[in-house]
């Protein structure tokens, strides 16, 4: 199907499960839009508490609701989602964000001057659940930048991006089932193999805090997290030509994902340098357009993580890495405050 065939301009999902709380806050931003022609398609996951009702509260024709007969979880309600769209684009957006007034123009605008471009996201304000504390975030913009990124993580917000309608049926993507809880980092990656990305550094989106943040996990679910991680940066290296054993890689993912936690130790350096050694002689060889970009998210995490843990590297390598890290630091703080 071409673009032009779409019925719609833009199809929001949103998922939901016991959103009373927000989900009024969500739709009022929505439908606060300065882009008005959208249909919102809000799939309840069978949820038991009062969101059906407040949902019904609305008499907006753009607003289509659906209903899981059971709670059949977020992978499932997304790709249901997706099914209904009849829009040129795909927007996504969670029942507790709030999109600013001007999202979906600024995005939509952007996607109609860059065909080439079939995946778009944005800058992000995080905020906690009492609106008491702020932090914008801005992601890797260019599609170079983008592909560098997502060595380590997910290079889009997911409730913030806009997507190209026809590279998701064209190449038949969903969310898919084996990256429970990194359902879209797997997409992304995906997506890419098809079409560029971006990220519009510009605050569109509002994302909420929970308590329920990675740090709250326990043992078990972090040791299911990091697994899948691995997975997912296993495919996403051997998609770029790369290949690390599996003992390498339970190395690589806790060392380069910020979100995973590392005990540095005096005698894993050396591992864990010989680890990064390999990866970025490999993609030397095998991307070396992406290279420069790879190697500076490297250095940022590596002086993350080496940070958290209240060390200096004793490693060459790894203390070369971390001082480009404090100087990308340093450099950010002081544009900050000119």
């Amino acid at each position: 199907m071409t673009d032009n065939l779409y019925q719609i301009p833009i199809s929001i999902v949103l998922p939901v499960y016991n959103g009373e709380q927000y989900i009024r806050e969500t739709i009022d931003s929505l439908l606060s839009q300065t882009f008005r022609e959208f249909e919102l398609i809000i799939i309840n996951d069978a949820s038991t508490d009062n969101t059906v009702s407040i949902i019904n509260q609305y008499n907006d024709p753009r607003i289509v609701c659906v209903d899981n007969e059971v709670n059949r979880r977020l992978i499932y309600t997304l790709n249901r989602g997706l099914s209904l769209c009849r829009g040129k684009y795909i927007s996504r957006i969670d029942a507790d964000d709030i999109a600013l007034p001007d999202r979906l123009q600024t995005q939509f605008d952007f996607m109609e001057a860059h065909p080439e471009t079939g995946i778009c996201g944005c800058s992000i304000e995080i905020f906690n659940a009492e609106k008491e504390f702020t932090q914008r975030v801005d992601f890797a913009a260019s599609d170079l930048d983008i592909r560098a990124f997502a060595f380590f993580q997910s290079p889009f917000n997911h409730p913030s991006v806009l997507l190209r309608r026809s590279v998701i049926e064209q190449n038949h993507l969903h969310y898919p089932d084996s990256y429970l809880h990194a359902e879209d980092y797997g997409l992304w990656i995906e997506i890419l193999k098809y079409t560029q990305g971006a990220n519009i550094r510009k605050v569109l989106t509002r994302y909420r805090k929970h308590e329920k943040s990675i740090t709250a996990l326990d043992d078990r679910q972090m040791n299911n997290r990091i697994e899948i991680l691995v997975r997912l940066h296993t495919q996403y290296l051997n998609q770029n030509g790369i290949e690390l054993t599996a003992e390498q890689m339970q190395i690589y993912t806790p060392f380069t994902d910020r979100s995973l936690p590392y005990k540095i130790t005096g005698a894993g350096q050396q591992a864990i340098a010989c680890v990064l050694k390999d990866f970025l002689k490999q993609l030397s060889q095998k991307q070396p357009a992406l290279f420069p970009g790879v190697q500076h998210y490297l250095s940022v995490n590596t002086f993350y993580k080496f940070f958290i843990n209240r060390k200096i590297p004793r490693n060459t390598f790894l203390l070369k890495l971390y001082c480009r890290g404090v100087i990308y630091y340093f450099k950010r703080k002081l544009l900050k405050k000119d």
